[in-house]
């Protein structure tokens, strides 16, 4: 499990329904190392360990992505669906051709907004395809139960 080191960081908060969408479709990885408190990083380590992630999607190596996931995702996701919902979703776009980060942020889920309750990141690309599609892709890391920032969700909308 690659790990990555976490300080402090400030964060826009974004939409709560892109994280219900988001855990539903179980669409998850890990990158993760301990932490004694959820606001212990900065922003470029997000921006990092994003790009680590997304690199993974790239490369279609999703039995990583999922053996490293948040436990908040396996609890609503089916490793069985896994590789077949991410190829399904990539294979036909092409390789990446530009990839930029937009967005930054952080949010505190409470159960009552039909998601798992917990601090979530999001890091945003835009990104162009091979096949000339732009589509937005949607990077989420969950801080567990154990203190450890895990990987929680990809989604390309």
């Amino acid at each position: 499990m690659k790990t990555w080191q976490v300080q402090k960081f400030l964060f826009k908060a974004s939409s709560a329904t892109a994280w219900v969408v988001l855990l539903a479709l179980g669409c998850a990885a890990g990158i993760a190392k301990a932490q004694t408190l959820p606001s212990d990083i900065t922003p470029a380590q997000v921006v990092s360990a994003g790009a680590d992630i997304v690199k993974l999607v790239d490369e279609s190596r999703f039995g990583e992505l999922w053996g490293s996931a948040s436990t908040a995702t396996k609890k609503v996701a089916q490793q069985a669906n896994f590789n077949a919902d991410l190829s399904k979703t990539r294979q036909p776009l092409g390789a990446v051709t530009s990839r930029n980060w937009v967005l930054v942020a952080r949010q505190s889920l409470s159960a009552d907004k039909g998601a798992i309750a917990g601090e979530y990141l999001n890091i945003e690309y835009i990104t162009r395809f091979a096949k000339g599609e732009v589509k937005h892709e949607l990077v989420s890391f969950r801080f567990d139960e154990d203190k450890v920032w895990r990987f929680a969700g990809y989604l390309l909308r």
